[in-house]
């Protein structure tokens, strides 16, 4: 059209477009995440290990996981959601810490025996605690978490089985010319167990942190992760503009168990709002003029019955003599005399295939329930004013906006999220319990899990991050990351106290190693323009960052 009339100018805007332009983004930021992850990770272990040996062992171990994952959960579930797979970094990076952790002790110890009976106790109980957080995401609501948690939850069972009984058989001895190269040996050397200013310094941060974290909020507008370019932003804000004219749409919600019966409400809610006078406030866009119930079908046909018997001669008798009077023949208003003359009757007639797409705005069906919806527009200004004055003068009815909507989005997350933190401390609380067997041991290694949370919402509190349907995965993930790292510290603690063992340095080093596979596998994503796997990154980079620090 441009070519032709070189005065006008195009511009496509709308879901399909924004749609194809985010899949576009996403292609393209994945391919530079993956192809730099992998070859950052690589490069990283490669240095580290310096044996190509070591990189076959890791990869064996999380290639079984995965597959033992994929056939978990194909018996619970005949599908999977797509977001499971695309966040399965995710789990790659805390799987990666069982074969991780056994190859860098092994490389200290140079006996396979003497390094599963150490490290083997805190690979359990690590993998236990954090399969549990996982499972505390199957009793939500959203499809999407479920098959996270499941995903997830099989995944690291099937590593750690892999880990614990074939990869010792795979390695035997063979690791004992291998040499591991210490990363950060600056950091691996200071004993900050022993540095009371440490603790102070926790102490002293944690308490404004608390205060910050309150401030963490979640974000439940969707065109925040969405990707737009400038140009798409300036023609859908222009194209909103047009659309609303300065309106804000309400949206009224009948609901029965059957189709008649939502109907029937429908058509009372609407009677009672024109009663109450709202009405001329109010444009009502209904679906019930269209689609009648079957009494307010009785009533119509009853109205036009006394219509026809007070006006019979008129429509009928005296229509027929003008008709001679002025030389038309009767048959050709036959079917005008039909629909008089017809006695009619409520039918069982489909008014949905009459209406086609119409109805499907209007009327949907879920969970054995009937949903009718009527939109009212509205100016933005009134737009409470006038949800309170329905609510009070009309029953039994749901009435909510865009706005209040995506407010009560963001409630279920916040109530999800409380719930997910609540509950995955609290297994991982009691289940550190039983396995160390003293409530100040139990303490202990917990303490530093709950001070690094309240660090993390502290910070995006500060920063102004905040958690949205797509961040909100990586909670667990990160619970369950410091949950390994603390736990593994623990247990070299108390190993070093109670047996003299020097353990503590070869949990240290694969600590900062798992971390720096975490940072560059999920925070490369940092660098990419789609907001929604930017997100991630931030996430991420905070929640890694404090978990290291306060496990240290």
């Amino acid at each position: 059209m441009e070519l032709k009339c070189p005065e006008v100018t195009a511009h496509l805007t709308g879901a399909p477009v924004i749609a194809v332009g985010n899949a576009n983004q996403i292609k393209k930021d994945s391919i530079f995440a993956v192809i730099f992850a992998s070859i950052s990770i690589f490069a990283l272990l490669l240095y580290s290990f310096r044996n190509i040996k070591s990189l076959v062992y890791i990869g064996i171990s999380i290639i079984f996981g995965w597959l033992f994952a994929m056939a978990g959960i194909s018996i619970i579930n005949s599908q999977l959601s797509i977001i499971v797979i695309g966040i399965s970094s995710v789990f790659i990076g805390i799987a990666v810490n069982y074969p991780l952790h056994l190859i860098a002790h092994v490389n200290h110890r140079k006996n396979i025996k003497e390094s599963l009976k150490e490290i083997i106790p805190p690979l359990i109980v690590g993998n236990i605690t954090t399969v549990g957080a996982f499972l505390c995401l199957i009793p939500l609501k959203s499809t999407a978490l479920r098959d996270l948690g499941l995903f997830g939850a099989f995944m690291l069972i099937g590593t750690i089985l892999f880990v614990v009984i074939f990869l010792p058989q795979i390695i035997g001895d063979k690791t004992t010319n291998l040499k591991e190269k210490i990363l950060l040996p600056y950091l691996d050397s200071i004993k900050f167990e022993n540095k009371k200013w440490v603790l102070w310094s926790l102490v002293i941060i944690t308490v404004p942190m608390m205060y910050f974290s309150t401030h963490t909020k979640f974000d439940a507008e969707m065109q925040n992760i969405n990707f737009m370019t400038d140009e798409q932003k300036q023609d859908f804000n222009e194209l909103q503009a047009t659309i609303s004219n300065g309106l804000n749409t309400i949206y009224l919600v009948s609901e029965d168990s059957t189709l008649n019966g939502a109907l029937e409400k429908c058509e009372r809610n609407q009677k009672l709002l024109k009663h109450q006078d709202l009405n001329s406030n109010l444009n009502i866009n209904s679906i019930a003029n269209f689609y009648p119930s079957i009494s307010e079908q009785k009533d119509r046909i009853n109205a036009w019955n006394e219509f026809i018997i007070k006006n019979y001669s008129l429509i009928n008798i005296k229509f027929k003599d003008e008709l001679r009077k002025n030389g038309f023949n009767e048959e050709a208003f036959s079917k005008y005399f039909q629909i008089t003359d017809n006695k009619y009757q409520v039918g069982n007639v489909d008014f949905s295939k009459l209406l086609g797409e119409i109805s499907k705005q209007h009327i949907c069906e879920f969970n054995d329930k009937y949903y009718v919806v009527d939109k009212v527009n509205v100016p933005y200004k009134d737009t409470e004013d006038i949800k309170s004055l329905i609510k009070e003068h009309v029953n039994n009815i749901s009435c909510f906006d865009v706005k209040s909507m995506n407010n009560a989005i963001s409630q279920t997350l916040s109530d999800e999220f409380d719930y997910i933190g609540l509950s995955c401390g609290f297994i991982v609380f009691i289940f550190l319990w039983l396995s160390l067997g003293r409530i100040e041991l139990s303490i202990m290694a917990f303490l530093p899990m709950a001070i690094s949370w309240i660090w993390i919402l502290g910070i995006m509190g500060i920063t102004g991050i905040q958690f949205n349907i797509v961040n909100v995965i990586l909670a667990t993930f990160i619970f369950g990351q410091g949950d390994d790292y603390t736990i593994f510290m623990t247990e070299g603690l108390i190993d070093e106290h109670a047996y003299r063992k020097k353990l503590l340095n070869s949990y240290k080093n694969s600590i900062i190693m798992s971390a720096l596979i975490m940072f560059l596998g999920i925070g490369c994503l940092i660098f990419t323009e789609h907001p929604a796997l930017r997100s991630l990154a931030e996430v991420t980079i905070v929640g890694m960052f404090v978990v290291v620090i306060t496990a240290y």
